[in-house]
C-alpha cells in the first residue's frame, strides 16, 4: 500500500477494519516518514477512533528525505487481543530501515505467538535514486561496507531472525511483500523448508488453490502470509485488488484463539465510533 497518511486511504482502511472486525492488521510499504516535522501523527494517532489499539511502525531513519519515505512496515492490534501483547518486546528490525515490525502475544501456559510484517525491497539499479532498495543499499555500504544485493541481505537477516524467534519457542504468523514469486522464489522456499522454519502458506493449504498475481499490474504472486503448523487456520482468503487499501491484494485469515493464545476468555472491548 502507498501513502497510508492520505485521508481517503485512512478512511477506507478504518472501514475495512470495522467490516472485518479485524484483530491484527499488517501493512507493507506505508511510505511515511514518522520522524519528519510535517507528519504530525504517529501510527497510533492515525487511528484514534479505536477503543483499544496498539500500533508499531518502522521506516528508514537514516535518510530524512521528506515526509514521504519509501518502504516501511506497520502493524495494528485492535480490541481484546491487545491485552495479550508481550510488554518489553523489541518490535522492529535492528538496522532502523523498517524491513520488518513484529508483536508477540503471550497466552496461557507460556504459549507465545508472534506476528511479523516484512517488506523485501523491490530491485532497482538506479544508484542515486530515492527508492527503498537504493536507500537501504547506501546504508549498508556506508555503515557495514557491504555491497550485497539488498534482496539477498533482507532474506538472510529476516530468515535468521525468524529462526531465532522460532527456536525460542514462539509460533509465527509472517506477512510479507516479498517482491518475488512466493512459491518459486528463495524466500518462500526458505519459509516452508521442512528442515528449517517449516511454515505453511494457509491460502493454498485451506483451499487447495495456489494464489494468483497479487499486484494489480503483476503476473505472479509476490505477497503472502505463512503460519506455524500448530496454528489452526479456519479460513484463509486473498481478495481482489480494490477490496483492501492500495494496489496489492489483501489477505484475510481466521486463526482460532485456543491455538493463538491458549484457552483464554478476554474481556470484550468492541470498537467505538
Amino acid at each position: 500500500m502507498a501513502r497510508l497518511e492520505k485521508n481517503n486511504k485512512l478512511m477506507k482502511l478504518c472501514d475495512v477494519i470495522d467490516d472485518l472486525q479485524a484483530d491484527i492488521v499488517g501493512l507493507c510499504e506505508h511510505r511515511i516518514n514518522f520522524s519528519h516535522g510535517q507528519v504530525v501523527s504517529g501510527p497510533r494517532q492515525l487511528f484514534r477512533q479505536e477503543a483499544a489499539l496498539l500500533a508499531t511502525a518502522g521506516h528508514n531513519v537514516h535518510e530524512n528525505v521528506g515526509s514521504i519515505q519509501e518502504g516501511g512496515t506497520t502493524m495494528l492490534v485492535i480490541d481484546e487481543i491487545t491485552q495479550f501483547r508481550q510488554s518489553g518486546d523489541r518490535d522492529g528490525d535492528p538496522t532502523g530501515l523498517g524491513h520488518w515490525v513484529s508483536m508477540a502475544f503471550w497466552g496461557q501456559g507460556g504459549l507465545t505467538t508472534r506476528v511479523v510484517t516484512g517488506y523485501n525491497p523491490c530491485l532497482n539499479k538506479l544508484k542515486e535514486s530515492g527508492t527503498t532498495y537504493q536507500q537501504h543499499r547506501r546504508f549498508f555500504i556506508r555503515h557495514q561496507h557491504d555491497t550485497i544485493c539488498l534482496q539477498t541481505r533482507f532474506q538472510r537477516d529476516f530468515i535468521s531472525q525468524l529462526k531465532e524467534w522460532r527456536d525460542a519457542g514462539e509460533q509465527l504468523v509472517v506477512c510479507i511483500d516479498a517482491n518475488q514469486h512466493i512459491y518459486h522464489g528463495r524466500l518462500g522456499k526458505e519459509l516452508t523448508d521442512q528442515e528449517g522454519l517449516n511454515l505453511v502458506e494457509p491460502v493454498h493449504a485451506t483451499t487447495g488453490v495456489h494464489i494468483g498475481p497479487t499486484f494489480f499490474r503483476g503476473s505472479k504472486p509476490i505477497d503472502g502470509v505463512w503460519v506455524s503448523k500448530d496454528l489452526h487456520v479456519t479460513n484463509a482468503a486473498v481478495l481482489p485488488v480494490g477490496h483492501g487499501v492500495g494496489d496489492h491484494r489483501m489477505f484475510v485469515l481466521d486463526i482460532t484463539n485456543d491455538t493463538f493464545v491458549g484457552d483464554c476468555n478476554p474481556a470484550i472491548q468492541r470498537l467505538q465510533h
